[in-house]
């Protein structure tokens, strides 16, 4: 009885661990080094939302998202045509992302896109095209 509850800890603390590892390694996008594509600030791009962050982010891909997908939050899936959109800084603190839901098909207007894996960019403006 005894070694079944250290395992069922041992378990426990593993999951923990992982949890916040894979955490901790989403939020360090800002860490990335990024390079300038678009130059004429006037990138704009379409897709499905697949993640809506807690920071203000938004992930967008060519492709809705499943359910599965959701639930393990895009561990075992690589979205093609994924970009992870921020809010500009000219138009923080608008809500830019508020009547977004995953899974509409949206248009995002932005400065330019920057080279990461995944590629990232900063919205002025997201327009809804699908319900």
């Amino acid at each position: 009885m005894n070694k079944l509850v250290s395992y069922r800890r041992i378990i426990v603390c593993l999951l923990l661990i992982v949890l916040i590892s894979y955490v901790f390694i989403i939020n360090l996008d800002s860490k990335h080094q990024v390079e300038q594509v678009d130059d004429a600030y006037s990138f704009t791009a379409q897709g499905y939302v697949v993640s809506k962050r807690l920071t203000n982010k938004i992930w967008i891909a060519d492709e809705p998202t499943s359910f599965i997908n959701r639930v393990t939050g895009h561990l075992f899936s690589k979205h093609n045509g994924l970009i992870i959109v921020s809010e500009h800084q000219d138009v923080k603190g608008n809500n830019l992302f508020h009547n977004v839901k995953v899974n509409q098909k949206v248009r995002i207007y932005s400065d330019k896109l920057m080279e990461s894996l995944p590629a990232r960019t900063n919205a002025y403006y997201v327009e809804v095209i699908e319900e």
